[in-house]
């Protein structure tokens, strides 16, 4: 799936067990790489996923900003979205 962000274009890819192997849940490329992707650990659901989800697009949009200030409004974004019903349609 190609995701627009900031008016650039990431590929969405779900990988297979990436916590085990790499330790991350998901990671987001620079907006300057060539053929940029986002990677989203394949094995989550519910709130952790939106949580990934939202958090992996907030470096996409801003890069600039620290770790610490992404992972914080993932939380809370994803805890208010889960408990507004937002749900992953399973397809």
């Amino acid at each position: 799936m190609r995701l627009k962000l900031g008016g650039k274009f990431w590929s969405l890819r779900f990988q297979k067990h990436l916590k085990k192997r790499q330790s991350v849940r998901g990671f987001c490329e620079s907006p300057e790489t060539v053929g940029k992707r986002i990677v989203v650990d394949a094995d989550l659901d519910g709130e952790e996923l939106l949580e990934v989800l939202l958090h992996e697009q907030l470096h996409a949009l801003f890069w600039h900003l620290d770790e610490e200030f992404v992972a914080a409004a993932g939380v809370d974004l994803a805890r208010n979205l889960y408990r507004l019903g937002f749900r992953r349609e399973k397809t």
